[in-house]
């Protein structure tokens, strides 16, 4: 397993630090991280982030976005995010698909992303991308449990699975939810999180209602132990990109996540 990190994490570590991102990447990469993970948005913006990275020595993960398959199933954002991965040199890719509406039936949201998806993960497949989804933690999203990301893993043979600690956290068995998807997992995203705010301010609640505050990953009260034998046993050998908006410290969170994934991950 390699070490990621949130390439906004890194942002605000060298803010909070008055660092420029230059040497903040620099000194994470000689602590064990391998690679950053970006969100779309912010590559539009400044498209030398992955010339950036190169030099530090960094590679990309995954890199995510909003695709509003949910209200239209004909978006090109999920090729647009492709054709970023290309550039980039991401192999990774994750749509966000969008939600349930009052304005549209749920049947109809779930047949406009699957069409939306299917689309994505053909035109991905020519360029050698491969596109997850995770089990996002939004109370109208369709993909918040694992039977949600089946069902469209179903009906899309392509399409590969991210696993999120933190979000899987209070809605199902980490154990069953890690055996449903892992025959297409591909991905992880080290998300823990606490009931109480001990390392950050922000409540985060999952889609049961209970309330969740990012911590460093190893820190908080996600059953990572669990988690952390069922990759090993299947023999993953890809990105822990490890997450937590919102903290106070993020040079912090960053350091004691690292620390703890290589003594009890790696």
């Amino acid at each position: 397993m390699k070490i990621s990190v949130f390439y906004q994490h890194l942002l605000d570590a060298a803010a909070q630090q008055e660092q420029n991102i230059a040497e903040m990447l620099e000194f994470f990469r000689k602590q064990g991280v391998a690679a950053a993970e970006l969100s779309m948005q912010p590559l539009i913006e400044d498209p030398a982030i992955p010339a950036r990275l190169q030099a530090a020595g960094l590679a990309i993960s995954s890199i995510y976005g909003a695709c509003p398959f949910a209200s239209d199933p004909n978006s090109d954002a999920g090729l647009r995010l492709v054709d970023a991965a290309v550039s980039a040199g991401s192999r990774l890719v994750m749509p966000l698909p969008g939600s349930y509406s009052p304005d549209i039936p749920d049947e109809q949201v779930r047949e406009n992303i699957t069409i939306g998806l299917s689309r994505m993960v053909d035109y991905a497949a020519q360029a050698g991308i491969t596109v997850t989804i995770e089990d996002f933690d939004n109370p109208r999203s369709p993909i918040n449990t694992s039977a949600g990301m089946l069902y469209f893993g179903e009906r899309i043979p392509g399409l590969c699975y991210t696993y999120d600690t933190g979000n899987f956290y209070t809605v199902e068995d980490p154990h069953d939810a890690f055996t449903a998807i892992e025959s297409r997992l591909r991905h992880v995203h080290g998300k823990d999180v606490t009931a109480k705010p001990v390392y950050a301010e922000r409540c985060f609640p999952s889609i049961t209602g209970a309330p969740r505050y990012s911590s460093p990953f190893g820190a908080g009260d996600v059953d990572k132990r669990t988690v952390g034998a069922d990759l090993r046993r299947i023999g993953y050998d890809g990105y822990v990109t490890t997450e937590f908006f919102g903290v106070r410290d993020y040079k912090a969170a960053i350091l004691d996540s690292i620390r703890w994934l290589h003594e009890n991950w790696l």
